[in-house]
């Protein structure tokens, strides 16, 4: 089966780290083919850029429906602007193509100061390998109906474009809830997803364990100051 690599920003990240994230993947994928779509352009596999067309879940996933358009893999294996990612991540070959796979070994790190380990989550889309035209269905129906872009601007679930931040939420039916797809673990190396407060949401969500320090990757503030979360 041939796999391809989908990376999505809405470039509000610092350059310099969605850069080092960038080349951390380069390094490691073993050559897999890359789409990425941007909302500024980029130099990493085959850029598409929309534009700075809002930042929120509702474009979050038409991004991701535009790079599974723009590849014929039978598979794809996705990437965020704001994750570190191990090697072993990219050499999972799923068994199926009409099942997702999620890792079972994602964490969160904190850019700040005051948060000096690593904080476990349960899961997350952005340690995720799912057949790409199962992908695209699910894709379909969640975004049935609703305009090409959303212009609005939103951070943790409030609209930072409507007075007082208020207005309307997320139009977006999250495209797994709305499907009622269940997902199938798959164990990798610690996938590390980075909190700065650039990105759409600036908490992981209630840590079941937490530590100082993670294989492959060593000590929280070490890695941070690798990929210069600081």
């Amino acid at each position: 089966m041939k796999p391809a690599i989908i990376y999505y920003t809405s470039n509000r990240e610092n350059e310099e780290f969605e850069q080092k994230i960038r080349d951390n993947i380069l390094n490691i994928c073993g050559g897999i083919p890359i789409v990425s779509v941007s909302q500024k352009p980029i130099d990493f596999g085959k850029n598409i850029c929309i534009g700075e067309v809002g930042v929120n879940d509702d474009n979050l996933f038409r991004q991701v429906q535009i790079a599974c358009q723009n590849t014929d893999a039978d598979y794809v294996i996705t990437t965020e602007a704001d994750v570190i990612y191990p090697e072993d991540y990219f050499k999972f070959i799923p068994s199926s193509l009409s099942q997702v796979y999620r890792s079972d070994n994602m964490w969160i790190l904190y850019k700040s100061k005051r948060r000096t380990r690593y904080y476990k989550k349960e899961y997350s889309e952005g340690g995720q390998v799912i057949g790409r035209e199962f992908y695209l269905s699910i894709l379909e129906k969640a975004l049935k109906n609703l305009p090409l872009w959303n212009p609005l601007v939103y951070k943790n679930g409030a609209c930072l474009d409507c007075p007082d931040h208020q207005g309307p939420v997320n139009k977006i039916r999250n495209p797994f809830t709305y499907s009622r797809i269940k997902w199938q673990y798959f164990h990798t190396d610690p996938i590390i997803s980075v909190k700065t407060n650039k990105g759409l949401r600036s908490y992981g969500g209630r840590a079941s364990e937490y530590r100082g320090d993670l294989p492959v990757w060593g000590n929280c503030e070490n890695l941070k100051q690798r990929f210069g979360i600081l």
